[in-house]
């Protein structure tokens, strides 16, 4: 999904990268 725009991947990839460290954080004070 965030390999879809060659021209976009740093951030993209950037963007991923926080994901996976927020997600995870919300959905345990959540949880």
């Amino acid at each position: 999904m965030c390999f879809v725009r060659p021209l976009h991947t740093g951030v993209c990839m950037t963007v991923c990268f926080k994901l996976k460290l927020v997600l995870p954080l919300t959905l345990d004070t959540l949880l």
